[in-house]
């Protein structure tokens, strides 16, 4: 691995600090692929639950509703998420935001907050008539011990009964999430768990910005970092083990552990920015990696060769980045903004 360092980088040049600065040129590729030819797109709407008049307790009426299956909050920051197909192709899976539910104990009342529901592809219907399932409301509390609410980037695991949604790992045990058989009280939500004490102790630590490897088993995310004054961000690689009944650490449930954790940074690595005496030098050849952005779809035969990563250099140039072992390979032009993305099978982006 080379060319990691810190992800953010602030420099104030005030004074006499700083007398002189160099910093080679930048050259762009001598030349990049050539797009392929433009093809026809068909865009078609999925159905969704219907949108809630209010917040207000109720406000989610049968007249809205008839099968009380909840209704979407409306014009609400960070209130929807699409994220992966299931593995029969026919299936996505989102994370929303529910709102106007009768008080419990009313049978609508699960289907409040953040929760993550399936969408039928192909225009049929779930058992009870609707075109979604949520898969999250009314799972037992003593099934979702130590758990974060927040559900974002929802992720499919291949075997179709578990889903990564935020922090956490949605298993349904034997049953496949679309069948009628994987009930609120069939599922299970466990925490993941970074551990970042050398006895094993304490709570879980930062992550963000969760990327499941196509083989299920490993796991890339990014933590930021604070010091002195600063902010920065290093990618890491893990693998993920299910603790049924973990001695140490919180929570003290059955959790996923993120195990054999990997950091991508070089400490040896050329540094954006150096220093010698009154001289400042910008390094183009270095690489500030900014977050770590998954993998391509297909499987290889190391878990790290198909990572992608986006990266800025010292000159404020952005840029996507393939890790394949030990040789970093830019991918695109600099962009002012790269999100979000993903590799196709084919290797385009």
């Amino acid at each position: 691995m080379h060319f990691f360092d810190k992800a953010t980088v602030y420099a104030s040049l005030c004074g006499s600090v700083a007398q002189t600065v160099h910093a080679a040129a930048y050259d762009p590729p001598a030349s990049v692929l050539n797009p392929p030819s433009p093809e026809p797109i068909t865009l078609e709407q999925l159905p969704l639950p219907p949108i809630s008049p209010s917040d207000d307790v109720g406000a989610c009426t049968k007249q809205i509703n008839s099968r009380g299956t909840g209704c979407l909050a409306n014009g609400v920051f960070e209130t929807f998420q699409s994220g992966d197909f299931l593995p029969d192709g026919k299936h996505v899976i989102a994370t929303v935001t529910f709102t106007g539910a009768p008080a419990a104990p009313a049978a609508g009342s699960i289907y409040s907050g953040p929760q993550v529901i399936i969408v039928k592809t192909d225009s049929k219907t779930f058992t009870n008539g609707d075109p979604w399932k949520c898969i999250t409301c009314g799972v037992p509390e003593k099934n979702a011990i130590g758990i974060s609410d927040k559900y974002d980037y929802p992720q499919a695991f291949k075997d179709g009964k578990r889903l990564l949604i935020g922090h956490n790992i949605l298993d349904c045990g034997a049953h496949q999430l679309t069948s009628k058989s994987c009930k609120p009280e069939n599922a299970h939500i466990y925490p993941l768990r970074w551990n970042v004490a050398a006895d094993g102790s304490g709570p879980t630590g930062d992550i963000r910005e969760l990327r499941l490897h196509p083989d299920n088993v490993h796991l890339e995310f990014s933590s930021f970092t604070f010091a002195s004054g600063r902010i920065g961000q290093y990618a890491y690689f893990s693998r993920l083990v299910f603790n049924p009944s973990p001695k140490t650490g919180t929570p003290l449930a059955p959790r996923y552990g993120l195990e054999k954790v990997t950091i991508l940074h070089n400490p040896n690595g050329i540094a954006p920015i150096t220093t010698k005496g009154k001289v400042l030098s910008l390094n183009p050849q270095a690489i500030t990696v900014g977050e770590a952005r998954g993998f391509k779809v297909t499987e290889r035969s190391s878990p790290m060769s198909e990572a992608t990563l986006r990266a800025a250099t010292p000159m404020s140039l952005l840029f996507i980045f393939r890790l394949e072992l030990f040789a970093v390979l830019p991918i695109t032009p600099s962009m002012p903004t790269l999100w979000p993305f993903r590799l196709t099978t084919s290797g385009w982006l």
